[in-house]
């Protein structure tokens, strides 16, 4: 499975940035609108499968760094443990939350009195890495400000992969004793190995809907259609929409072309069929499904809903 072309255009747009940008840093709006092309459903699916999966290959790309620095600490090591095991679910994300807290607080501590900027931001790194798992990354659908930085947002909510470039170059951006050179290279391997990467890594199942008729009601909108591919199930969220144009060809028909594509992110709420409620539906039915979230309101007949799902 490769990496949609809007991801692929995106991915290009970074590079060319990191690249002209005085000090070779990929601004956090950027990074933003890449997690956001990865999947639009935050702390499910296989959008935030990806998000987690390329945390934690940043966090480890820099790992070397700390132990370097300390053979006798394990911490990030523990913590990278951790995010695995919540990534699986293994471990509580309440139990996740306290270790994620003590780890942060204990690298505050020895960065305070660590001349070893490297190595501190290599285990503040693993740390965030941590909290993706739990938290996912923030990316609001509002923002579209790609000169967003990351010396503009609290400590806290920096992410993992900002600690990285900081310790492969010695430094946050804003240092100026930090090596741009050695930080123009791990942008430029993050996006063009790390991201994709990730991307692949996650299975998916397009799931699609076809809409037949909108009625709007309080709090979103009911949709009566057909399933066109994918098991649909309550608490889905769709995040296209789009017209399907059938081509008329000297043979009869042949693929419909797609057009009118914009982000939503519709939830599915409730699923009804032929007199009855369900909890998923397969393709080839008609369903009425109770929608809502960003989007719903505006779908129109003729429009039709997709979606990945983790496979």
């Amino acid at each position: 499975m490769g990496e949609p072309e809007i991801l692929k255009s995106l991915l290009q747009r970074a590079i060319e940035s990191v690249r002209a940008d005085p000090v070779h840093d990929l601004s956090l709006g950027l990074r933003r609108k890449i997690w956001r092309s990865l999947g639009r459903e935050q702390g499910r699916g296989p959008g935030y499968a990806r998000r987690v999966a390329l945390a934690l290959t940043t966090a480890r790309h820099v790992l070397p760094l700390w132990e370097l620095k300390s053979s006798q600490d394990r911490t990030p090591h523990t913590v990278l443990d951790s995010a695995e095991a919540v990534r699986v679910g293994r471990l509580d994300k309440i139990e996740a939350q306290a270790l994620w807290q003590r780890a942060w607080d204990h690298m505050v501590e020895l960065s305070s009195s660590d001349e070893d900027s490297q190595g501190a931001a290599a285990g503040f790194s693993a740390v965030q890495a941590l909290l993706t798992c739990i938290d996912d990354e923030t990316f609001p659908l509002t923002e579209d400000d790609a000169h967003l930085r990351d010396n503009q947002v609290d400590a806290e909510d920096m992410d993992a992969s900002m600690f990285a470039a900081a310790a492969s170059a010695g430094g946050p951006p804003w240092d100026a004793s930090s090596d741009p050179e050695r930080r123009l290279q791990f942008w430029e391997w993050w996006l063009s190995e790390a991201v994709p990467h990730a991307y692949r890594a996650v299975a998916s199942s397009p799931i699609e809907f076809a809409v037949a008729s909108v009625n709007p009601q309080p709090g979103g909108v009911r949709a009566a259609g057909r399933i066109i591919e994918g098991i649909i199930r309550i608490g889905d969220v769709f995040s296209a929409a789009f017209k399907l144009t059938p081509v008329r060809t000297p043979e009869g028909y042949g693929p419909s072309t797609r057009s009118d594509d914009r982000p939503v992110s519709i939830r599915v709420e409730q699923i009804h069929a032929y007199g009855h409620s369900f909890q998923e539906l397969e393709a080839g039915m008609t369903a009425e499904l109770v929608l809502s979230g960003d989007g719903a309101e505006s779908l129109a007949q003729g429009d039709v809903l997709g979606g990945d799902l983790c496979g």
